[in-house]
């Protein structure tokens, strides 16, 4: 390519589309409730143990939530209860259907 076949920048290039201006950033919107009305937890955990939650999911071929949320479900049931002073009923959902999450085998 020849340095004369550019074209000069100048004002000629310049095209104004109808009433130009900076972008204002748009708002994040909150959406609603998933169909099932389960709620999104963000949890922030260390590499080690985030390399052990992958390698145990993929050793029992489940997903990485699957097993967290096995493992919520055995502290609550079983550590919660036997760690309080009291017996709290409001915490006694043991009976209560839950979402199709398998529990974790105990030894």
């Amino acid at each position: 390519m020849n340095p004369s076949d550019v074209a000069s920048l100048s004002d000629a290039l310049l095209v104004v589309k109808g009433s130009a201006g900076p972008s204002t950033p748009k708002r994040k919107t909150r959406r609603g409730p998933l169909e099932d009305s389960r709620v999104r937890v963000a949890l922030r955990i260390d590499e080690p143990r985030h390399h052990r939650l992958r390698l145990a999911a993929a050793h029992m071929h489940k997903s990485a939530q699957s097993v967290l949320l096995a493992a919520l479900d055995h502290y609550l049931d079983r550590i919660v209860p036997n760690a309080l002073d009291e017996p709290c009923a409001c915490l006694d959902q043991r009976g209560k259907p839950r979402s199709n999450v398998t529990p974790l085998r105990t030894p």
